[in-house]
């Protein structure tokens, strides 16, 4: 007896995102970019921001903003289907995860890496062997 396995995806089909995967990485782009832009503007245009050059709170700025970067470049590369981009992305919510436990102010502070990190594995987990 014979048993077929269902294949969802071939090698040879043409690699669609879908409408929901789409508009999720758009609204990423979008994010991140007024995350850096606000930033940017805030370090350059206030008082408060100018004298953490040096500082110990550094640390936590330009990590802060290395974040939203590399989150931005993740982003990018998701859209053209690098492997690579989303292990980062979700490194990134991992991390944030893991920071706002330890930090742990609000519940709400750590719910919204993790409905991030599991939006993009349920958008993406049927798509995975598009990723190189």
């Amino acid at each position: 007896m014979k048993t077929k396995k269902k294949e969802k995806y071939t090698l040879t089909q043409e690699k669609e995102r879908g409408v929901l995967l789409t508009l999720w990485l758009l609204f990423l782009l979008i994010v991140y970019t007024l995350s850096i832009g606000r930033f940017i503007y805030l370090f350059f245009e206030t008082e408060p921001l100018k004298g953490v050059v040096f500082s110990a709170a550094a640390l936590v700025i330009w990590g802060s903003f290395l974040a939203r970067v590399v989150g931005l470049v993740c982003a990018i590369f998701l859209l053209k289907w690098k492997k690579w981009a989303l292990w980062g992305m979700l490194a990134l919510y991992g991390i944030a995860v893991l920071l706002n436990v330890i930090d742990y102010t609000n519940v709400y502070i750590v719910i919204g890496p993790l409905v991030g990190a599991v939006i993009t594995v349920l958008l993406v987990r049927k798509k995975w062997i598009f990723f190189e």
